[in-house]
């Protein structure tokens, strides 16, 4: 069995108008570059300082860890930054991103789950077939890499797109894409990677049981019976969707329809792995 979930490449919504004279400032969230790595001192100061900024200015102030050539690289994006007070990334669609990302390589921060991880491949993936270039930065779990996007601390992440959905129904975050054929039910209105003009990149998050080596096959098969009869239940059915699952196909629900399937990701992912350099930890 596998229960299937598209991901999807997100940001936090920060798009706006050029409208800003007219308005109140600030009427967008912020940006502050720091020219350093996350997770170092200089770093560790500017979040504790934005986020009490935030309670006084009434907006988000996200920080955009721009490294690189003794921290020259960052303090060249400030002073090339616009002098409206904010900076970020306007795009308000998938092609719209992608041209931003082609057009400041390297300016964009991009939430990783660990070197490796289905969300580091998932964001190399996307790098290769797009021709875009931006900062990796690593979290040690979804729950904290989804809590900085919500906060505005990181520009994009490639995600399980269950866990994204509260936060994409309640507006705190934007997506730009489905890696999916189709689009995905539980956010019918986010395009697929083959709308936005990058055919073919299909990426899923999935999740299925495994049983230990040698164990007899008149006792998978009564477990795979059980999570087949548990999978068509319209309770358990509604349940997940709810949550964003789309569920696999009762032919897809077998043990070896899961073996042909686990056998096709390794041929994908390998060559991908591999060109990466990306090395177990």
């Amino acid at each position: 069995m596998k229960a299937i979930a598209a991901a999807v490449i997100m940001t936090a919504g920060l798009a706006w108008s050029g409208a800003a004279q007219a308005e109140v400032y600030p009427s967008h969230p912020l940006a502050m570059i720091v020219p350093f790595p996350a997770g170092g001192p200089t770093d560790t100061l500017a979040r504790i300082i934005t986020e009490r900024m935030r309670v006084t200015l009434g907006q988000p102030v996200v920080i955009e860890n721009v490294t690189g050539a003794g921290a020259t690289i960052g303090v060249g994006r400030a002073v090339n930054a616009a002098p409206d007070g904010k900076t970020a990334i306007p795009a308000d669609d998938g092609k719209e991103l992608i041209a931003w990302l082609k057009a400041n390589p390297n300016k964009a921060s991009a939430a990783t789950v660990g070197v490796g991880s289905a969300a580091h491949v998932c964001m190399i993936y996307f790098r290769d077939k797009t021709g875009t270039a931006f900062q990796m930065v690593p979290y040690r779990g979804g729950a904290p890499a989804i809590q900085d996007m919500v906060a505005g601390q990181i520009d994009l992440m490639c995600a399980e797109a269950s866990q994204t959905l509260p936060h994409l129904r309640g507006g705190k975050i934007k997506g730009f894409a489905v890696m999916s054929k189709s689009r995905w039910p539980a956010a019918p209105d986010v395009a697929t990677m083959d709308e936005v003009g990058v055919p073919g990149m299909y990426i899923s998050f999935w999740n299925a049981l495994w049983a230990p080596k040698g164990t007899p096959k008149e006792i998978i098969a009564k477990l795979n019976g059980a999570v087949i009869e548990a999978l068509a239940d319209p309770a358990v059915r509604q349940r997940l969707t709810d949550v964003g699952h789309v569920i696999a196909t009762r032919e897809e629900q077998t043990p070896e329809a899961l073996a042909a399937f686990h056998r096709a990701e390794i041929e994908k992912w390998f060559p991908i792995i591999k060109a990466a350099n990306i090395k177990p930890e």
